[in-house]
């Protein structure tokens, strides 16, 4: 069982709403400071129905719902985001400079965390964060 609960869970948020929501996309590329790009609209996936909320800012809040079940098993939110910023970029846009910034969020993940985690995401998901992880 995980030691705590992601930050991406808010227990107000599941409460009202009883879904669970995660950042994906470039919305988590840019949380790990890994795209220098401003997302001007926020997405999420959601065990919830799809739907959008417009802000009074001009933006939008897209909440998009996936089947695939397994995104919401992770223990840790950096791991969770590593994930789904490495499945936007691809590895071809991995340069040395954000394998950096990913090695040093990596850091932050407690080992018994990242053991479990890094089973999650798809198996080439998983070789580039090992790969990072090892050097």
């Amino acid at each position: 069982m995980c030691s705590s609960i992601p930050a991406y869970c808010s227990p107000t948020l599941r409460k009202k709403e009883r879904v669970r929501i995660v950042p994906y996309g470039d919305n988590a590329a840019f949380k790990l400071g890994l795209s220098s790009l401003r997302v001007s609209n926020l997405k999420y996936l959601t065990d919830g129905a799809s739907r959008v909320i417009n802000l009074s800012s001009g933006q939008k809040i897209f909440f998009n719902h996936t089947s695939e079940v397994k995104i919401f098993d992770f223990c840790n939110e950096t791991m969770q985001m590593i994930s789904a910023a490495i499945r936007v970029l691809t590895e071809e846009y991995l340069d040395a400079e954000k394998k950096r910034i990913i090695h040093k969020h990596l850091r932050t993940v407690p080992e018994e965390e990242f053991r479990k985690d890094i089973t999650i995401p798809p198996a080439w998901v998983g070789e580039i964060i090992m790969d990072i992880w090892e050097n």
